[in-house]
């Protein structure tokens, strides 16, 4: 691996070649988080994704470079050389298919003159590597974009609770009390009245927790979890989702809708083995790379907890990225990509003909046949790219019986932004490495940046999901907390290089009713990075770290004009905010000093009621090594003023810190462990009346809230 490297580095010093900043280590981890799914067949275990990351980041890097190396000539060639076939005669053939299929025409002629300039542009290329690495991770580099590579830990967002209206409340609108009056904690969402799905739910009776475990020996299932007012725990029923061994099944997330749990999972196909020498100069035949993922949907009935039963399957072509519940429908969104297969003989016409059959997205309803989505219900945008589809479901949780509303649309997903009424769709566009230097993307404003995002506004009915505009900004989200909807307007708040100072910026624009930009805020903290961002009505408060934190208040109240209206600088950052009521903000991220991060977790109390001048009132900081995941759902309303966020210790041993905000300051309630031991993976607190209980995949802990005293344990093992 080594020898690879330095001769990859003598090649780009002998050929003076710069590499483009969307190939820098960190576009090249988003890249990872976003595509596919990487398995390792030496282990049955459930790996982190920061844990992953760490690992696979450098791994995933030089894949990336055999790429880039295969694109300058290090040994790359070609698959194919083009055909002696003109210009037009090859529209001609593109036309031709096009035609010949009446119902998907236009999708045909999009993608197929797609398929044309990638043939023509000499995309296809096989990859070539004389130490072996990564030997056959890629057919060839051209179908990089059909290698998932989504860790299957289900999504890593961040949120909290806001009204429709983006101005957040202390608790979520949704929470409710069991039979026996138990008051209990929800997930924690960021539009109120717009649940998010998670990997456990309780009804204050019962838990129900997906344990991806494959550790242990019931490993792929759901855990329905009895608890009673002392504590006391007793697992009633499992409900087993798939062989876990197969990689069949991947644990996503789920919902509690009334007595219907329903479960998304990602399944995974069509697997291509992946060798490399490892640190020791030994080969090592221990991952493979899924091709293929698409979403698969099952409801269960849990009526009777002791005897759950399936009641709903659906399954949708296309990698799987969010999903809502609001007005008692499940809104699903996922990613198809098309996957243009090379050309390995001179028979473009032929290749065209099996582009066209698997161009279109699918599913099936109740264990049907798969079937392509009616051409009436796809939307072909116009799109210099046409790479991949949003694939959307709308199910009607009230009637199974009914078969799902499908709708898809030529464009790319990465997060989204839901309310009750639409759906805002995002997806990062980056600049081109071209020999003649980067091709910028812009927005409408004439700002030019090394990436952007654009983003699509779908609105939700019962008979679907419709398309209503699109805009593209400059620079790139970070969550689904950078983006809110407020009254008519659209905003969000996004990082990256400016093209003309070459210096990373923080900008806010907002949007109107019709998806056009109406205001521009730019040059927020030169050369940081946005660590988090949070709407809060006619506020945004917006975190950017190099060495110190500065939380900026930005004043929103004109959408025409934002404007900067208080700054405070603090040791550390928050990776999460949340609202705390009567002009309070809680942060959650890193400690540090002032000249840097220290390793530390870190909860600060901010007075932001004076938005000339906010202030930190408190903080909390663990002292030793620990961390925040980012993760909002590891954060809890457990009531008005008091909290539980999950902090990791050496990286995996997951506790809940419960704390208070009393007379503007921070206080400790208690700090309850989780179960610990090798890849227990994600860890969630869930409070029901005066208990808690810390669940992970190793297990659940109960203890008696105020009284540090541990109850009882479930042992998943």
């Amino acid at each position: 691996m080594n020898n690879f490297k330095n001769e990859f580095e003598k090649k780009l010093m002998s050929e003076e070649i710069t590499l483009p900043e969307s190939l820098s280590a960190e576009n090249i981890e988003k890249l990872i988080n976003e595509k596919g799914s990487i398995i390792d067949l030496r282990r049955r275990r459930t790996i982190d994704r920061k844990s992953v990351v760490r690992w696979v980041s450098a791994a995933a890097m030089l894949v990336i470079l055999v790429g880039v190396v295969a694109l300058i000539g290090f040994g790359g060639k070609p698959q194919v050389e083009k055909q002696n076939i003109s210009d037009s005669e090859q529209q001609e053939i593109i036309e031709n298919h096009a035609a010949s299929s009446s119902d998907y025409s236009a999708l045909h002629k999009t993608v197929l003159t797609y398929y044309k300039d990638i043939y023509n542009r000499n995309y296809v290329y096989s990859q070539s590597d004389s130490d072996g690495i990564f030997n056959g991770f890629f057919d060839n580099f051209g179908e990089k974009d059909e290698a998932a590579m989504d860790m299957a830990v289900g999504n890593n967002t961040a949120n909290a609770g806001s009204s429709t209206q983006g101005v957040p409340s202390a608790a979520p609108e949704s929470a409710g009390t069991a039979s026996d009056d138990a008051e209990y904690s929800t997930t924690n969402t960021q539009v109120q009245g717009v649940d998010e799905a998670d990997i456990v739910k309780t009804d204050g009776k019962y838990i129900y927790y997906y344990n991806d475990n494959s550790i242990g020996i019931d490993g792929n299932s759901i855990k329905i979890v009895e608890c009673d007012s002392d504590a006391k725990m007793k697992l009633v029923s499992t409900i087993e989702l798939g062989d876990y061994v197969n990689f069949e099944l991947i644990p996503s997330e789920m919902f509690l809708y009334e007595d219907t749990l329903v479960v998304i999972l990602k399944e995974t196909s069509e697997y291509q083995p992946v060798t490399y020498n490892n640190a020791n100069g030994v080969v090592c035949d221990c991952c493979c790379i899924a091709l293929k993922t698409d979403t698969v949907i099952k409801c269960f009935d849990v009526s009777d907890k002791e005897n759950p039963k399936e009641s709903f399957t659906h399954k949708l072509t296309g990698e799987y990225i969010s999903s809502r519940i609001t007005n008692g429908k499940l809104i699903t969104v996922a990613r198809f990509s098309i996957p243009y297969n090379s050309v390995q003989a001179d028979d473009f016409d032929g290749a065209c003909e099996v582009v066209k059959d698997v161009c279109v997205p699918e599913y099936s309803f109740a264990n049907g046949e798969m079937k392509k989505i009616p051409a009436e219900r796809i939307k072909v945008f116009d799109e210099k790219n046409p790479e991949t589809f949003i694939v959307t479901s709308i199910v009607k949780l009230d009637d199974l019986s009914a078969e799902p509303k499908m709708n898809a649309f030529l464009g790319g997903a990465e997060e989204i932004y839901c309310t009750k009424e639409e759906v805002f769709v995002a997806e990062t566009l980056y600049s081109t490495w071209t020999m003649n230097g980067e091709e910028v993307v812009s927005d409408t404003l004439g700002n030019k940046n090394e990436m952007a995002t654009r983003i699509h506004k779908l609105e939700i009915s019962d008979d679907g999901v419709s398309y209503s505009a699109s805009v593209t900004v400059c620079g790139n989200f970070i969550n689904q907390f950078s983006m809110d909807k407020h009254g008519d307007y659209f905003r969000i708040a996004t990082n990256g290089m400016n093209w003309k100072n070459k210096k990373t910026e923080t900008m806010v624009y907002v949007v109107d009713k019709d998806m056009k930009i109406v205001g521009f805020l730019g040059g927020i903290a030169p050369e940081e990075q946005m660590k988090s961002a949070r709407f809060m009505g006619d506020a945004l408060y917006l975190v950017t770290f190099m060495q110190t934190d500065p939380l900026f208040v930005v004043d929103l109240s004109d959408p025409e004009k934002p404007e900067i209206r208080g700054e405070l600088k603090i040791p550390g950052f928050s990776t999460y905010l949340h609202p705390a009521g009567d002009g309070l903000l809680i942060g959650v991220g890193e400690g540090g000093t002032m000249t840097g991060t220290d390793g530390t977790a870190k909860i600060s109390l901010f007075d932001v009621s004076d938005p000339y001048n906010p202030k930190e009132l408190d903080n909390y900081s663990t002292g030793t090594m620990a961390t925040f995941s980012g993760n909002h759902k590891e954060f809890v309303t457990v009531d008005e003023n008091t909290f539980a966020v999950i902090l990791y210790y050496d990286y995996t041993f997951g506790k809940a810190v419960v704390f208070s905000v009393t007379d503007g300051g921070i206080v400790i309630d208690d700090i309850y462990n989780g179960k610990s031991g090798a890849g227990y993976g994600k860890t969630r607190a869930v409070f029901i009346g005066e208990n808690v209980y810390v669940v992970n995949n190793g297990g659940i802990l109960s203890y008696k809230t105020g009284e540090e005293m541990f109850v009882d344990m479930i042992d998943f093992w």
